[in-house]
């Protein structure tokens, strides 16, 4: 085996492990996030088996190979009720029954624990040379097998899709915009290694070696960038959705760092006039609000308005204001009659007074552009 070879599967299998971990180790929606692990896993086990196969070639290594290829038709179901899952439905009383050809094929795989050494030796050198049979049929039915149940599971994500389309919650939009890039991916994913495994049996004629060993970690390892870049960009995809109720100043609101000071019945009156007001007259959508102009229309001492801000909120005056900008710019992204907008209208009407500080503020708060938040 090329030493290229060697180290891409090593490579995949690594990465693969730390992300199987860091998924299962995420606090909140365990359902989903194990189900989401176990996509990973049949991944990073399948790399595994192919190599132990190409190195340690007895009847376990076969027996394996055999056996958890089982195991791979049950990626198909498992993502279909990742996705119902994770839009909050329940699964069907009979979805187990989609799990009885892994486990037929699992089962099947048992019987070469218990054939000769020669029809092992056999068996391993079909493998090997893309000549099996039975492999290569089951692997063509795996593939198609996953192709179906992503076309399912894209048709019945449409219509998930439909009963939350006015939804304005942000986590549940996160949700929905999660779930048909995965699966837009896998499809593709699917489709590309489909393509490649019969064009390495057409000129290469070593099904095992090029499909296997090669192709197969390339698109798994596609994936796991895929998961990483997107989780990075879709950070509380898998968190609890937020309470509805909150307001933009109850979210944002921190207990001051200093314990020994505490909130004076004069500062809290302050904290809900302030509030008031800003709810109110949305001065902050002024993109020349400072600190002593809103304490001019407070009617107090500025020292006051900072000392309030900084001691409730935890933050500046200029992160308060532009925290409550963000929240505005939001619904106004969201608002179905405000589509037509431009990104930068948004933000000049948010209280913003150029592009360039609109779109840092934004993604800092956000994690996301102005126009991917608008695509969501």
């Amino acid at each position: 085996m090329e030493p290229y070879v060697l180290y891409l599967n090593l490579f995949v299998i690594f990465n693969f492990t730390l992300i199987t971990l860091s998924i299962l180790l995420k606090k909140e929606s365990r359902k989903f996030s194990f189900l989401l692990a176990i996509v990973v896993f049949i991944c990073l086990y399948t790399c595994a088996f192919n190599l132990c196969l190409y190195y340690f070639q007895n009847r376990l290594a076969l027996a394996a190979q055999m056996c958890f290829l089982g195991l791979n038709f049950s990626f198909g179901c498992v993502i279909s009720a990742y996705v119902t899952i994770l839009h909050e439905k329940p699964l069907t009383k009979n979805w187990m029954l989609h799990l009885l050809p892994s486990a037929i094929i699992f089962l099947f795989g048992l019987k070469y624990l218990f054939i000769s050494d020669a029809q092992v030796t056999m068996n391993i050198n079909k493998i090997l040379h893309g000549e099996h049979q039975i492999l290569n049929l089951l692997n063509a039915a795996l593939l198609l097998h996953i192709l179906g149940y992503l076309l399912f599971v894209k048709i019945k994500l449409r219509k998930f899709n439909k009963e939350i389309k006015t939804e304005t919650n942000l986590g549940l939009k996160l949700k929905k915009k999660w779930a048909n890039d995965f699966l837009n991916y896998m499809i593709f994913s699917t489709i590309a290694l489909i393509s490649s495994s019969l064009i390495s049996i057409a000129v290469f004629e070593k099904t095992f070696y090029f499909t296997d060993l090669v192709l197969t970690p390339l698109a798994s390892l596609a994936i796991y960038i895929f998961i990483v870049a997107r989780n990075f960009q879709f950070e509380n995809i898998y968190d609890k959705v937020s309470e509805e109720n909150k307001t933009s100043f109850e979210v944002s609101r921190k207990p001051s760092t200093n314990q020994s000071v505490a909130i004076s019945p004069d500062l809290s009156v302050l904290r809900t006039k302030i509030e008031t007001h800003m709810l109110v007259s949305k001065s902050y959508t002024n993109p020349d609000l400072g600190l002593q102009k809103l304490a001019d229309e407070l009617n107090i001492q500025s020292n006051m308005l900072s000392q309030v801000i900084n001691q409730e909120y935890g933050v500046t005056f200029f992160d308060f204001v532009n925290k409550l900008r963000i929240e505005e710019a939001k619904k106004l992204l969201l608002d179905e009659e405000k589509q037509h907008y431009k990104v930068e209208a948004i933000g000049q009407m948010a209280g913003f007074n150029s592009r360039s500080s609109f779109f840092s503020v934004f993604k800092k708060q956000t994690g996301l552009t102005p126009s991917a938040f608008k695509s969501l």
